[in-house]
């Protein structure tokens, strides 16, 4: 089938899978999240906050934009848009990746590390999130004439910017101390998998079963059970202080 094939055969697949039809709907409610979750840190402090996080903010929502645009555009079958589009993920996705290493190295290097430093936690989860990132743009990438299997690749680089919001609202906006950064954290990581799990149950009512929920839905459980772990491992104390500098 020709690439005039393919995008006739897309088009006809969005008409039948509602789901994706109004996909950009479900994307935008991840900017709620962002929006309360960032804002005592971030939004509502903008002028005090340095030039790095600001470049790191502006890229990840770029990427979240990008991300809802094209949802848009396919879930209203303007595939050649969706396509125009995406060329900004080579440019998105790398910026995004060396910006959140560099705001890990920030977070382990604002003094002293040990075991059982809440950031060793944080620090496991944003590089699982990276290399999570990373490898769903690249098998987004492989698989662009396959869409439903890029659909879904693309849809879940939109859910690491749920930890990061959904875990700052509990600290935030409840007393404090009543919920502990790391529960929050593992909060946030729940509602991923919850999120999966639906998904997956859809994919299963419609007779099949997709690498990338299945991958998503393993791999944010097994963060959520070894996050701990992390906290007291010496390899990963010495790898943090390597990656701070």
């Amino acid at each position: 089938m020709g690439i005039k094939g393919k995008l006739v055969s897309a088009k006809s697949k969005v008409k039948k899978d509602a789901i994706y039809r109004r996909a950009y709907i479900w994307i935008a409610l991840i900017f709620v999240f962002i929006g309360v979750g960032f804002f005592p840190s971030y939004f509502s402090r903008l002028s005090k906050t340095d030039l790095a996080h600001h470049i790191h903010a502006i890229i990840g929502l770029s990427w979240m934009v990008l991300v809802l645009g094209q949802t848009y555009l396919i879930g209203h079958g303007d595939v050649h848009g969706h396509r125009k589009a995406g060329i900004l993920s080579f440019i998105l996705a790398p910026s995004l990746v060396i910006t959140g290493i560099y705001m890990t190295q920030l977070n382990l290097a604002d003094g002293p590390l040990g075991l059982g430093d809440g950031r060793l936690g944080l620090a496991y989860e944003n590089v699982g999130l990276l290399l999570y990132f990373s490898l769903f743009v690249i098998l987004a990438f492989v698989y662009r004439h396959d869409f439903r299997r890029h659909q879904r690749f693309m849809v879940c680089t939109a859910f690491v910017a749920i930890p990061p919001a959904v875990a700052r609202i509990p600290v935030f906006y409840l007393p404090r101390g009543m919920v502990p950064v790391w529960q929050a954290d593992r909060l946030s990581l729940v509602l991923i998998v919850v999120i999966t799990a639906v998904l997956l149950v859809n994919d299963w009512r419609k007779g099949k079963l997709y690498f990338a929920y299945a991958f998503t839905f393993i791999f944010f459980l097994v963060q959520i059970a070894t996050v701990r772990l992390f906290l007291n491992w010496h390899l990963w104390l010495e790898f943090s202080h390597w990656l701070a500098g």
